[in-house]
Formats: C-alpha cells, sequence, structure tokens
C-alpha cells in the first residue's frame, strides 16, 4: 500500500505584520498537533479524501491548498515552497506530485493556475519512508496578480492501491482564515473548515522573490596539511561569497579555495551565500587534520639463548603496525637491533609522522634456554632370575654420562630402582637441564632361568579292548600335572597318542619349560575283554500238527549264527530238544564266549491244523409271493447237519436270511472249523404268483370340437393307471381309438396281467365348441390432418371380412367411428362368435402434417479472442426462438460448435419439424482481441563495470506484438551508478492492449587495492606486508611461499629469492582488484669454520647460513693432503665430521663451494672434539 504524508511541523509563536519581497510566509503557519485522520468509504479506503460523500474514486487527483497574501500583487513572484512531505511505500513508484501557484477566483478559492512544476517523485525526493522538510524551486517564478494566493500541492495516485494521507489539526486550532480546502476531480473545490467546522493548517510555506541556490560542495569532507589546496564546486548560482568560522581556516571568499598551509587544524563550518535581493545560504564542514600518526606494537617476544646463553636484539619495526592520516610515519628502534643481551628486555618503538607529531609503544623480548642436554646409557646388562623367577633393578644412573651447555643436568631413571622385573626390560634414563629440557638414552636388563620343571603323572589306566581285541592309546597329557618355577612347561607323550597296543604298555610322559629344562615320569596302560559276543537266530518255524495234534521240538542250535571278538562262542537251546509241545512255542538260544560274556536271541515254532470238516442241506424248497411278488428267505442252516475232526464247525448260509427274492434262488451253506478249513452244499427255494392286476382311469374329458363341430377320440390308455404285484399289466379301450363322436361318451379301459388276471374302469369324454372366429383388417390408412391439425375416425368394421367354424360372427371397432385424433392413431377391430370366442386385428390410421415451423436467431456476438488469438464457436442454438404448428422444432448450427476462427464468422440456424419441414436465421460472431501482451525482463543485473550490458526484454502476444520501448531507468550498454537503478519496459500490442516489466541493475562500488612499494631485504629477513584496500573483504596473496599466511591482508613475507607477490582483494559482492609488490633479496651466505661434533649439541654439524642458495652449487670437504671427503650438490647442513661414516682427527680441514656462473669460494673448518 503506497502513502503520501504532508505533516504539519511545530513552529514557534509568530508576529503578523505584511509580507515583503524575499519574505517566507510562516506567518500563516500555526502549532496544532497533528493527527491523522483515514477516511473510510463503504467497505474500502479511500485514498485521502476528507468527504467519502463527494468522492469515490480512489484514483482521483488530490489537491491540497494553503492560501496567503502577496505584498505586491502583479509583481512579487513566488520563488519556492517549503513542503513538509512523508512517503510510506511505492513500489510501482508511479505516484506524482505538482506544486502550483493559483489566483484567487474572487470568491475566497483557488482560480486560475499561474505557474509551478510538475511531475515530482516521492522516490526522487527522497522521502521513502521518511519525513523531510525541503524548498521546491519554481524556476519560472510564477507572479500572483490577486492580493489573495494560493499554493496548491497536486498528488496524482498512478494505481487504486495507492494511499494519500493528509494530517489535521484537531478542532479549534488553525489560523481561523478558512483558506485552506481541498479539490478532487469527481467533485471540485470543498473549504475544509465548512466539512470539520474548524481550519486545518498543513504544511505549504512560500517563500516570495527571486530565490538562489547556494548549493556547493568540497572535494572531501577532511583534508591533510601535505595535500593540494582544495577548491569547492559551486552546482547553484555563481557570485556568492565564502565565509567559514570558527577563526584558523585560510578561505579565499570568493573561491573558497583554501590554503591548507596556512590553516589550523580543527573543524570548520564553510558558508555560501548567493548574492541578489533574496540571498540564500549553505554551509559544509571541513576538517583540517594535523593528528599525531598511531602505533600498535607486537606482542611481546621470546627468543632462545645461542650457545654462550646470549641473544642478539632482532628488528622488530617491521611487526609494528603503523599509520597516519596524512603521510607514512617512520619507525626507531631502542634499543637498538643486534644488541646483545642477557636477560628480559623492554623495547620502545616510536612512530615519526615528519610533521613533528610522535608517538611510542612499548614491548618485551624475553630470551629462555631450549637447548636440550645430552646424556649417554651403559652397555645392555645380563642378569640372573631370583629363586621366584623375579629380578630387582639397581641404580644405573651413575653409569650414565650427562651434560648440558647451560649448567649441570640431573639424571632420572625409569623403571625406578627397586623395580621387580620377570623379562627383559628397557630401561630410560633421562637428563633434566636447569630449563627443563630433556634427552633420553635407553638400554636392557636381560635376566635368564635354569631350573628343571616337575611332573606327575596319572594312575595306571584300565581300559577295554575294541571290537578288534584292540586298544588305540590316548592323549594322557592332558591327566598329568606339571609345574615350572618361570612359566608354563609343555608336556609330550611316548609312545605317541594313537598308538595301537594288544596287551599292557608302560607310558612315559616328559615335561620340558622355555629355557629347555626336562623331567619324566611313567605309568601303565592294562586292556581287557569285556564285549558280549553276537548271536543271531533262524526266523520263526511253521510246523504241522501230528494226529494226536501235537509236536516235538528239534536241534535249532546249528540254525543259530554266533560271533565274537576275541574268540569262538558256544550255543545252547531252551526248552531242550524233544520237548512235545500243543501251541506255539518262543525258542531261546544263548551264546557264551571265553571270557563268560553272553547274549540270547528268541525266535517262535508254530504248529497248525489243516483238516477240512463235514455238511449235509436240506431238500428243495416250494414256496409263495407275497403281495409285493417277493419271498424273504428263512434260516435254513438249522436243517444242515455238520462235523469236525478237531471240534466242533460252524455253519453259514447264502443268501443270507431275510434276503428278499423274486424268483427261484439256490441257497449255498458252508461248514468252516476252528482252524478255518470249510465244506459246502446247495439246494433252490422256488416261490410262486396268482393276484389280479388293479387300474384307474382318468377323469372325464372335456374337449373341443373340429373345425367341423365332430370330436375323434383319443387313445386314453396312457391316461390310466394299471399295477400288478408281479410285473406290467396291459391296458384296453373301448370304443377304439379314432371313433368319431357328436356327443359326450362312455369309455372303458382293462387291464390285463402275464399270468391272464384281469380289472376294468370307466369314465367320460365330452366335447364343446372354443374354437376362436377368423377377422382380417384392411390396410393403414394414410389420411391428411385437418386445418386443426386434427383427424375424425370412420366406419372401418365393413372393410374387415370375419368368419367362424360353428356359425355367423359380429365385428365392432375401438376407437369408436367419430374420435377425433391428433396422431396416427392404432385402430382395433374385433369378433365374436355364438360361444363367445372373440379375436382381433389392428391397423394405423396416420394423418400426415406438412407446415413449415418458424425460428428467430440471437443479435450478433461481440466476443474476445483466446490466446491463439482464435475463438472456439459456442453452441448458439440455445440462444435462438423455434416454434411449429405441430410440436417442437429442432435447431442445428452451421458452422459446428467448436468449429475454431479467425475473424468474423457468419453463423446459420435451422429449424427442423418432426415431418422434416425446415426454416432458417443468421447473426454474426465477432471476436476482437483484448487479451494483454506478455512481456519478460531479464533477471535482476549485478556488475562492478560502469557500463553494464544485459538481454533485452522478450515479449510476446496472443495476436501480434506492437511495440517494445523502455519507460524508466538506463539502456543496456550505457554507464551506470554505484547502486539500483529500476529499468522498466512497456510492450504494446496490435489492438493497444499493454503490459510492464520492471528488473534492477545494481552497480557495486569498486575494490581499489594498493600492495605497497618495492622493497628490498637480506636473504633470511622478512618484510611485513601492510597493503591498502577499500571496499574489499577476502585477500589473497600469491604465491604463497615464504608468506605467514596468505589470506591476511597484513602479513609477513621471507622469501628466500627475490620474488613479486600480487594481492587480490575481493568485495563481499564479488568485485575485485589486485596489485604488485616486489621483494628483492640480497642473496648472500654466511659459512660456519667451526665443527665440534661431540653429540652435545653445539657445532655438531658444519652449518651454512643461507644454505638454501647453494641448490644449485657443489660443496666439497678436503683433508689437509686433497683428499675428497664429502660431496654434496646443494648442502643440507648435515656434515658431522665424518669420512664416510669414520669419525675423522681433530685438524684443520678445506672445503670449496661451485656455483654456476659464480666464482668459486674457498675456505678452512676446524674441527674440534
Amino acid at each position: 500500500m503506497k502513502k503520501i504524508l504532508l505533516i504539519a511541523l511545530t513552529l514557534l509563536t509568530f508576529t503578523l505584520s505584511k509580507a515583503q519581497e524575499c519574505d517566507t510566509l510562516s506567518y500563516e503557519w500555526e502549532t496544532p498537533t497533528p493527527t491523522t485522520t483515514v477516511f473510510n468509504y463503504g467497505s474500502g479506503r479511500l485514498t485521502g479524501v476528507p468527504d467519502p460523500s463527494n468522492s469515490t474514486n480512489p484514483t482521483d487527483a488530490k489537491t491540497i491548498f494553503e492560501g496567503f497574501t502577496s505584498p505586491s500583487p502583479g509583481t512579487t513572484s513566488v520563488g519556492a515552497v517549503l513542503l513538509g512531505l512523508g512517503f510510506l511505500s511505492d513500489a510501482n513508484d508511479n505516484l506524482r506530485i505538482d506544486v502550483m501557484v493559483y489566483d484567487d477566483n474572487g470568491s475566497g478559492r483557488p482560480g486560475t493556475q499561474v505557474g509551478g512544476v510538475t511531475g515530482l517523485s516521492p522516490t526522487s525526493l527522497g522521502v521513502v519512508h521518511n519525513f523531510r522538510e525541503f524548498w521546491i524551486e519554481l524556476p519560472s517564478l510564477p507572479v500572483p496578480t490577486t492580493s489573495r494566493f494560493y499554493i496548491g500541492v497536486v498528488m496524482h495516485p498512478g494505481d487504486a492501491s495507492d494511499q494519500l494521507v493528509v494530517q489535521a489539526s484537531a478542532k479549534g486550532q488553525g489560523n481561523g482564515d478558512g483558506s485552506n480546502s481541498i479539490t478532487t476531480t469527481g467533485f471540485g473545490n470543498e473549504k475544509l473548515l465548512s466539512v470539520y467546522s474548524s481550519d486545518i493548517d498543513l504544511k505549504i510555506i512560500a517563500k516570495l522573490g527571486v530565490v538562489r541556490d547556494p548549493s556547493f560542495s568540497y572535494g572531501s569532507s577532511s583534508y591533510c596539511s601535505n595535500l593540494p589546496d582544495p577548491t569547492p564546486t559551486i552546482s547553484g548560482d555563481a557570485g556568492g561569497t565564502f565565509t567559514s568560522s570558527p577563526s584558523g581556516l585560510s578561505i579565499n571568499s570568493s573561491t573558497g579555495k583554501i590554503d591548507l598551509s596556512a590553516s589550523n587544524g580543527g573543524t570548520y563550518t564553510v558558508r555560501y551565500t548567493t548574492g541578489g535581493t533574496c540571498s540564500q545560504f549553505k554551509t559544509q564542514s571541513v576538517v583540517i587534520v594535523d593528528d599525531q600518526p598511531t602505533i600498535t606494537c607486537p606482542a611481546n617476544q621470546t627468543i632462545d639463548f645461542n650457545a654462550s646463553c646470549q641473544y642478539t636484539l632482532p628488528d622488530y619495526r617491521s611487526l609494528a603496525i603503523a599509520n597516519d592520516n596524512c603521510s607514512t610515519p617512520t619507525l626507531t628502534q631502542s634499543p637498538a637491533p643486534g644488541s646483545v643481551l642477557f636477560a628480559t628486555q623492554v623495547v620502545t618503538l616510536t612512530a615519526n609522522d615528519g610533521d613533528g607529531n610522535t608517538k611510542t609503544c612499548t614491548f618485551s623480548v624475553t630470551p629462555a634456554d631450549n637447548t636440550k642436554p645430552t646424556v649417554t646409557c651403559p652397555a645392555d646388562q645380563n642378569v640372573s632370575f631370583d629363586a621366584s623367577c623375579e629380578y630387582t633393578l639397581l641404580d644405573y644412573t651413575t653409569m650414565a654420562t650427562a651434560a648440558d651447555n647451560c649448567g649441570t643436568a640431573t639424571i632420572t631413571q625409569s623403571p625406578a630402582v627397586g623395580t621387580v622385573i620377570t623379562a627383559s626390560q628397557a630401561i630410560t634414563l633421562t637428563a633434566t637441564d636447569g630449563a627443563g629440557n630433556t634427552e633420553t638414552c635407553t638400554f636392557n636388563v636381560i635376566p635368564s632361568d635354569d631350573t628343571k620343571p616337575t611332573i606327575t603323572c596319572p594312575a595306571d589306566q584300565n581300559v577295554s579292548f575294541d571290537a578288534s581285541c584292540e586298544y588305540t592309546l590316548l592323549d594322557y597329557t592332558t591327566m598329568a600335572t606339571a609345574a615350572d618355577n618361570c612359566g608354563t612347561a609343555t608336556v609330550t607323550q611316548s609312545p605317541a597318542v594313537g598308538t595301537v597296543i594288544t596287551a599292557s604298555q608302560v607310558i612315559t610322559l616328559t615335561v620340558t619349560d622355555g629355557a629347555g629344562n626336562t623331567e619324566t615320569c611313567t605309568f601303565n596302560v592294562i586292556p581287557a575283554d569285556d564285549t558280549k559276543p553276537t548271536i543271531t537266530c533262524p526266523a520263526d518255524q511253521n510246523v504241522s500238527f501230528d494226529t494226536s495234534c501235537e509236536y516235538t521240538l528239534l536241534d535249532y542250535t546249528t540254525l543259530a549264527t554266533a560271533t565274537d571278538n576275541c574268540g569262538t562262542a558256544t550255543i545252547t537251546q531252551s526248552p531242550a530238544v524233544g520237548t512235545v509241545i500243543t501251541a506255539s512255542q518262543v525258542i531261546t538260544l544263548t551264546a557264551t564266549d571265553g571270557a563268560g560274556n553272553t547274549e540270547t536271541c528268541t525266535f517262535n515254532v508254530i504248529p497248525s491244523d489243516d483238516t477240512k470238516p463235514t455238511i449235509t442241506c436240506p431238500s428243495d424248497q416250494n414256496v409263495s409271493f407275497d403281495a409285493s411278488c417277493e419271498y424273504t428267505l428263512l434260516d435254513y442252516t438249522t436243517m444242515a447237519t455238520a462235523a469236525d475232526n478237531c471240534g466242533t464247525a460252524t455253519i453259514a448260509q447264502s443268501p443270507a436270511v431275510g434276503t428278499v427274492i423274486t424268483a427261484s434262488q439256490v441257497i449255498t451253506l458252508t461248514a468252516t472249523d476252528g482252524a478255518g478249513n470249510t465244506e459246502t452244499c446247495t439246494f433252490n427255494v422256488i416261490p410262486s404268483d396268482d393276484t389280479k392286476p388293479t387300474i384307474t382311469c382318468p377323469a372325464d374329458q372335456n374337449v373341443s370340437f373340429d373345425t367341423s363341430c365332430e370330436y375323434t377320440l383319443l387313445d386314453y390308455t396312457t391316461l390310466a393307471t394299471a399295477a400288478d404285484n408281479c410285473g406290467t399289466a396291459t391296458i384296453t379301450q373301448i370304443p377304439a381309438v379314432g371313433t368319431v363322436i357328436a356327443a359326450s361318451q362312455v369309455i372303458t379301459l382293462t387291464a390285463t396281467d402275464g399270468n391272464g388276471n384281469t380289472e376294468t374302469c370307466t369314465f367320460n369324454v365330452i366335447p364343446a365348441d372354443d374354437t376362436k372366429p377368423t377377422i382380417t383388417c384392411p390396410a393403414d390408412q394414410n389420411v391428411s390432418f385437418d386445418t386443426s391439425c386434427e383427424y375424425t375416425l370412420l366406419d372401418y368394421t365393413t372393410m374387415a371380412t370375419a368368419t367362424d367354424n360353428c356359425g355367423t360372427a359380429t365385428v365392432t371397432q375401438s376407437p369408436a367411428v367419430g374420435t377425433v385424433i391428433t396422431a396416427s392413431q392404432v385402430v382395433t377391430l374385433t369378433t365374436t362368435d355364438g360361444a363367445g370366442n372373440t379375436e382381433t386385428c389392428t391397423f394405423n390410421v396416420t394423418p400426415a402434417d406438412n407446415t413449415k415451423p418458424t425460428i428467430t436467431c440471437p443479435s450478433d456476438q461481440n466476443v474476445s479472442f483466446d490466446t491463439s488469438c482464435e475463438y472456439t464457436l459456442l453452441d448458439y442454438t440455445v440462444l435462438a426462438t423455434a416454434a411449429d404448428n405441430c410440436g417442437t422444432a429442432t435447431v442445428t448450427q452451421s458452422p459446428a460448435v467448436g468449429t475454431v476462427i479467425t475473424a468474423s464468422q457468419v453463423i446459420t440456424l435451422t429449424a427442423t419439424d418432426g415431418a422434416g419441414n425446415t426454416e432458417t436465421c443468421t447473426f454474426n460472431v465477432i471476436p476482437s482481441d483484448d487479451t494483454k501482451p506478455t512481456i519478460t525482463c531479464p533477471a535482476d543485473v549485478e556488475s562492478c563495470e560502469e557500463v553494464i550490458t544485459f538481454d533485452e526484454p522478450t515479449a510476446t502476444d496472443n495476436c501480434q506484438v506492437l511495440s517494445v520501448t523502455q519507460t524508466a531507468g538506463i539502456a543496456s550498454g550505457e554507464a551506470f551508478p554505484v547502486g539500483v537503478t529500476t529499468n522498466e519496459y512497456l510492450v504494446t500490442d496490435a489492438s493497444g492492449n499493454t503490459s510492464t516489466c520492471t528488473f534492477t541493475v545494481t552497480r557495486h562500488p569498486v575494490v581499489e587495492v594498493d600492495a605497497g612499494a618495492d622493497v628490498t631485504i637480506n636473504a633470511g629477513f622478512f618484510h611485513r606486508l601492510a597493503p591498502k584496500a577499500t571496499e574489499a573483504t577476502l585477500f589473497e596473496w600469491s604465491p604463497s611461499a615464504g608468506l605467514d599466511n596468505p589470506f591476511d591482508l597484513i602479513t609477513v613475507a621471507q622469501p628466500t629469492r627475490t620474488t613479486t607477490y600480487t594481492l587480490l582483494a575481493t568485495s563481499d559482492t564479488g568485485c575485485s582488484a589486485s596489485d604488485e609488490i616486489t621483494i628483492t633479496v640480497n642473496e648472500k651466505i654466511e659459512v660456519n669454520n667451526f665443527i665440534s661434533p661431540n653429540a652435545d649439541g653445539k657445532n655438531d654439524f658444519w652449518e651454512i647460513k643461507g644454505n638454501w642458495l647453494l641448490d644449485d652449487c657443489t660443496i666439497k670437504i678436503y683433508n689437509s693432503r686433497g683428499t675428497v671427503l664429502y660431496e654434496s650438490s646443494g648442502y643440507n647442513n648435515d656434515w658431522d665430521g665424518t669420512d664416510h661414516g669414520e669419525s675423522l682427527p681433530q685438524g684443520l680441514y678445506y672445503y670449496t663451494i661451485s656455483c654456476p656462473d659464480k666464482n668459486m669460494q674457498k675456505g678452512k673448518i676446524t674441527l674440534m672434539k
């Protein structure tokens, strides 16, 4: 929502007097307390209209007036207007303001417009989200011609979402002159006094006369005395006068040029006043800088003592940070670099800006002893374990040799004296000097063991032979008890595990400890036979009883199979051979081996009986059928005689007792003894039949006469029910089948069975007339509707043909003669005979209609094209009016529904009635393009360059794009100011429809970087890089070699070669810049002429400072005879006074250093021990 705020500001008391030339007409302004009044209309909020009943259009222009009195109407101009204005938001930046001057209309209200300025943007005025007071100059200098005149602020809302808010005072405030009013384009001018019964004053103040512009500016707000003298730029009216305050600034009153060398340091206000009768002035603050430099020392420094417990003070000036707002200060150090010191020293650094201003800072340098002492251990110590396999450590510190460069070193031992060990132990001796530096050496204490282990064997082992009468030895080592004074002993066995024995065996066990000491013991393994023999009996024996029904047992031991693991087994039998049995008998066989072990098995001897019994049947049996022509068999077993040699036989009958038979039947009797032996005999049972059949006649038969009014008898035997106890009865009929009768008739039916037995029954056949007459209708009758679309039926009975089998039939009609119909009608004719039988037939009476329907089309249809500049036809039949005299007409459309058109189209609608009669009408469908085109701006652009290019917006339209124009912002390829620029584009299609899009172009501030001036340092020294960079937050130095931190803006460089470093500075917005600085390294080396390789940490190696400069050089060391003792390409400070690992004697040695393109360097080395 967009808002404009006109705010009344507090002004002190005033004196009312006649306005003069150049006056600011502020006496019209009072001091009310402003309160925001927002007026509502209906459910929506109006845009600053005080009277909602008189303005409802939210996009009306609103003008707020304030009245003034001119000192000289027609002569005095209005040069400027002071506004109090506040703006809350305007996303589209389409709200505009005019400031205009009006004459009085003679009635105390604004009249003729005499001039002013138009098209002011709240955004360009700088009042977004702020309140400001500012002067609006009126370059045309409008001159009111009436004594009373008005200043009007005209507000033009850009769209309905803009909201303007008027600040109004409370009732009773204001100057009471009734001059304020508001005007809207929809209503006109209205005095606020008449709306609120009070005056409302607004922040609109006029300034009379020709107002001159005193705008000016210096290039900077502060200047150092060593800079060129600055001259301001006058952007307003020239010819004014410059003054300054307080005193001390030397300034030219005409040009504003400041003489920096003649000015004192301080802050001054420079004022520029324009000439003319209505002069104006503006001021700017200017600072002349004359401050002390600043300096920040490094943190407190630590340094190592040298071999003599001294240190040489370095140059710390490059570690300090010193700045001056006008020049680069020089630095001095006290004590001076190179001073030799023995204790902690306070160092003072002083910064001098060259103008007599100095600043100091201090820090401490604390030396430390970081050189390790040396210690030499004794050789490894071979000792013996005590009786407990332990050894107690002695004090070995007295056997070591220790030294320190700065005093005496103490020696400690680990593990401590008195520690008990059970294996070899590494002993560490530590030498510690007074500064806490330590060095260690180690040696081993190695104890040994000589005591035999002990062993106890298990008791003698009683065991069993296996199936082969053998025994395999087990592992008996786990059954022994072994011990050793110094650990675990291993046990072995002889004979070995798995040895097969067949008799008692002595076993020897041997124990061996870790030192190879052994001991033995023995025991016996005694095997015995306790395995049973095996025996297998014969299968069960099936035998026969003798004549006395008995059986005598045989000798079955010869039928058995017996084995034993250690010999032959004997077999015995129970019951004994010759025992007499009368039933089945279990036989037990027993096998016994030489060790008395036994095993048994059993089987059965089963005697049986095989003799058949005897049986005699009765003679054949003659019997009678029952009422069902059946006979049920009796029990004939009691009539038979049966016997058996070994007991009583049972008799069974087949078929069984109770079986029903319908003819002669053979009966079989079977005798069975106790052993299942059987014998049979047979006889016949013969039944006979004497019973009459039965018959039941059908009910009386009601039948129909034929076409001759007669009836021919049918075969009614199939309708009768006949039965016989012993089969099927045959049926005969009197009168016979085919007899013709003309009245009722008695029918007799006779049933006869297969044995000549008969039975009869009777019923009646009664004929009647039930045949329908016949009728034939005339053909369909095609007729015409009368004028009322109706038709009256005629008498169609005379046109029909009717007959009947037994007489004459009558004919009737439905609907009746004279019936009026309005559509096709089915006519039914009915014929009836003398017996009441009827028959019908039908035909159609079809009237026809030949009158056309009527139809009325809708008016022409104005429609809109779709997104493809096309229009799809709708169904317009529902918009038409159709009628028909004889029913409803259907309406069809051409072109059809769904047809796509691209221009005006004639539509034809056709009405068709039920009879096929048709009528047509036409109208036009007229499409038009009212769809806005679309436009797509590029994405927001960000750049670090002044000239920025971007892609033009793309525009499309459903029909045709006419033009794309830029309406705001700066074109692609032009220079953009730093900040955000909003570009707006307008697209217009061929029908005048428009759309807009916007995007922002952001130009980021430029990154500036100065890496500093090139410098020269000696090899091994460092230089503090302290560049200057604006707008940047990320930094990277390259190459990174020799830098303390390549990603810090300020860092320390210690290159080994002359190096050009490049600083890349990048801002948060991605803008970057780079600059270079070259550090020239004076390449020189320092050769040490002394070496004492005695492992004391001092001069143990021959050292060359700056040895990295020798990577391409050859270094050789000779003895006095010229023999090369050492040679290398490049040098790592690693020669330790040896010749291929052999120590050299004290004395004088010689070196050469040969580098490409340089003279050979030679010298002497003194070797001491």
